[in-house]
């Protein structure tokens, strides 16, 4: 017997679509894997580095592209969501900050869904299905915060976000499971990207965008 678990609404022996996964992440794609499978999709290639997902995705037929990057959208999920291939149902997953950040520019932009990594397994299935079954999938929006120097990346707004809560370095670099010279060195990329030289300046900064 069967013991694998179905997801609510999957369609007993519908044909099966054609999926691209994509990660850097093993874990993360085993995970997403046996999710869109049990709905009745089918991985047809898995890439692990973004910076070939056009080409990997111009090599295949499929029907949805599921991306969940572990260093926020970089030019080769950017390429696909606004080249020739802007038409391919693009679901992407993002740490939650991250899909804050993005969510407000990408609904809308062609057939793309931004949701946190944490979302429920039926919202992601929701979100592969198509447009017509996307109904509350969309996450809550805030302004990004973009310095003099360049936009901030979604750990580093990650990093931001635990500063202006008071944690000091240690704290942070535990809260994200990091290691204190990584904080450390995110930290020196916001100040500069803000144009800032202390912690004070920097939540200012923050306050004035959230």
């Amino acid at each position: 017997m069967d013991a694998t678990p179905q997801i609510a609404g999957q369609a007993t022996g519908a044909p099966r679509r054609e999926l691209l996964l994509s990660s850097e992440s093993p874990v993360i794609v085993a995970g997403l894997r046996v999710l869109v499978t049990a709905a009745g999709f089918e991985v047809v290639g898995v890439i692990h580095d973004t910076t070939r997902l056009v080409a990997g995705v111009r090599a295949r037929r499929v029907c949805a592209v599921l991306v969940a990057p572990m260093d926020g959208l970089g030019d080769g999920i950017q390429s696909l969501l606004s080249g020739e291939l802007a038409s391919i149902h693009t679901v992407v997953l993002l740490p939650p900050a991250g899909a804050l950040i993005h969510s407000s520019t990408m609904q809308g932009s062609g057939d793309n869904v931004v949701l946190p990594l944490t979302a429920q397994p039926r919202e992601i299935i929701r979100a592969l299905r198509g447009p017509d079954l996307r109904n509350g999938t969309t996450v809550a929006t805030r302004p990004s915060v973009v310095g003099a120097v360049g936009q901030l990346t979604a750990r580093e707004q990650d990093v931001l976000d635990q500063l202006a809560s008071g944690a000091r370095n240690r704290e942070i670099a535990e809260r994200l499971m990091l290691s204190e010279d990584t904080d450390k060195s995110h930290l020196s990329r916001i100040y500069r990207k803000l144009g800032v030289h202390s912690r004070g300046e920097a939540i200012t900064t923050y306050l004035e965008v959230s």
